[in-house]
């Protein structure tokens, strides 16, 4: 999966990408939707048991990150310096069990979410 994100989709850098809760402790995802940009989106971390990235972020992660993909769907997601990657998705994405995304999707992400393996209606 990981692979097919990062052929589809180039690098990018998104400042202040990384949120906190209200008590300082678990970390968010907040990236921009490709179709509408003044709108944000934010991808699921795959559940880890010791969730490293609340740790990374903790430890002197200022907000920014890079990242590949369509939050919409799934995106690899690195700390600056594109050390330690993470894959992020939402749960609709794949899930044979949920209805495919339909709603505000340009060809092109409809294109590129198959691309990945993404679940996307006509």
């Amino acid at each position: 999966m990981l692979r097919r994100i990062l052929t589809t989709y180039p690098w990018r850098q998104q400042p202040g990408g990384v949120r906190y809760d209200a008590r300082g402790r678990k970390a968010s995802f907040v990236l921009p939707d490709p179709d509408r940009p003044e709108k944000t989106v934010s991808p699921k971390i795959a559940g880890f048991f010791f969730r490293p990235w609340d740790r990374i972020a903790r430890r002197g992660l200022d907000g920014d990150l890079w990242y590949a993909g369509d939050p919409r769907f799934a995106c690899v997601i690195a700390q600056p310096g594109l050390k330690t990657l993470t894959y992020a998705v939402q749960p609709t994405a794949f899930n044979p069990r949920t209805s495919p995304r339909r709603k505000g999707l340009s060809p092109e992400a409809r294109r590129r979410a198959r691309a990945i393996g993404a679940r996307v209606a006509d």
